[in-house]
């Protein structure tokens, strides 16, 4: 494997230690070879290549909805400064792509600093800070094929738990140390682990300091025993985690997966295919583990909310899934009454009135327009109008 030390002038590699673990992505980028240039075109891919690993980034830490809103922003202040979020770019294969026509392909392992990042785009005003968010511990059975990963044979993180730390390492958790976990753990203690012995999860756990520990198993196999035409096969991958908290004991979220793949080679088809399903899995398990860390650490404010201009069932209920979809900060709406047009709200919300009104005013409502009549730390008072 290549470690890139020079690229060209846009790219500077960032060694200076961070708070948060850094997080590393496999991705491609592509450029076109003109003029027979390949070194050109290297340089090109490699940084399409790495501005794909920030863009990557980015989509885990917001929404598809405030990507789109904030392009231009995004653009001109976190994409055009990728420099200063990379730690390191190491080389895993190049060469003249099989893809595209003309184009020079690279793959390269791209190491961010998220804690840089996620500043950057919290004082943008993209990114709400999050508070509190547990600590992690991973440890995940994984069979692909017939190739058993035992972490203390091989002392490496398999293809699932990169997958797990990614998704969540942009979303702002932070793990154990894998290299002290494998180096204090025993092989009595692994097994015991993967056997759901309670007792020896908590022991780890408290002794790592992690609040809660994400395990399961990642198992993939062929989806059928004979050869496609072009001699590639097909592969089939199962997911099952659970998170579960060090000092209850208690399986405080769980979900499962499935994803198939297609490659020459078994062992990386399965690899393929076991990312892919761990991808889905795990995007529950973070989003119930934020909206549990939540609740416990961000006030809870009530606001009374009226509503006038809400003609029918049909307007309240599509009111309520806008309000909640664009006001994320809302934990619970519940409705008091509604008389003629005018209906009134209980909302429990981590923000106050005058802070929702703003972002109404803002923002506004996909199928409402919206005016704002009074608004107070407890209590909002708004006109609707259908578009």
């Amino acid at each position: 494997m290549k470690v890139i030390k020079f690229v060209i002038v846009a790219i500077f590699l960032i060694t200076s230690l961070s708070f948060a673990e850094p997080l590393t992505l496999k991705v491609t980028g592509r450029a076109k070879i003109e003029e027979a240039d390949t070194t050109k075109a290297r340089n090109w891919a490699i940084v399409a290549a790495v501005k794909r690993a920030i863009e990557k980034s980015v989509d885990n830490l917001i929404s598809h909805r405030l990507a789109v809103e904030n392009s231009k922003l995004l653009e001109e202040n976190i994409y055009s400064k990728d420099a200063g979020y990379i730690k390191s770019v190491n080389v895993i294969k190049e060469g003249i792509s099989h893809q595209v026509q003309d184009n020079y392909e690279v793959i390269l392992e791209v190491t961010l600093i998220v804690d840089y990042l996620q500043k950057d785009l919290t004082s943008l005003g993209i990114l709400k800070p999050r508070i509190g968010l547990p600590r992690i511990l991973t440890l995940i059975q994984e069979k692909n094929i017939d190739n058993v990963h035992w972490h203390l044979q091989t002392n490496s993180l398999n293809n699932a738990e990169m997958k797990i730390r990614e998704i969540l390492g942009v979303n702002g958790f932070t793990f154990v140390d894998y290299n002290s976990l494998l180096s204090e753990m025993t092989a009595e203690e692994e097994r015991a682990f993967y056997a759901d012995d309670i007792s020896t999860i908590s022991n780890i756990g408290d002794r790592y300091n992690a609040m809660v520990i994400i395990t399961g198993e990642a198992i993939s196999r062929r989806a059928q025993e004979v050869e496609n035409l072009d001699s590639t096969v097909s592969l089939q991958a199962m997911v099952n985690l659970k998170a579960i908290n060090v000092k209850t004991g208690d399986v405080i979220s769980n979900s499962s997966a499935t994803a198939t793949a297609v490659d020459k080679n078994e062992l990386a088809g399965g690899a393929l295919a076991i990312t892919s399903a761990t991808e889905k899995a795990i995007i529950k398990i973070a989003d119930d583990l934020v909206k549990i860390w939540s609740r416990e650490n961000v006030p809870e404010i009530k606001v009374t909310l009226m509503v006038n201009g809400l003609k029918s069932i049909e307007d309240l209920i599509l009111f309520k899934k806008e309000l909640r979809n664009e006001i994320k900060e809302i934990i619970s709406i519940e409705r008091r009454t509604f008389v003629g047009s005018i209906a009134a709200y209980d909302l429990i919300t981590s923000v106050d009135g005058k802070a929702i009104a703003s972002e109404l005013e803002t923002k506004g409502l996909d199928s409402f327009e919206v005016k704002v009549r009074s608004k107070s730390k407890n209590s909002l008072e708004l006109n609707l109008k259908v578009k």
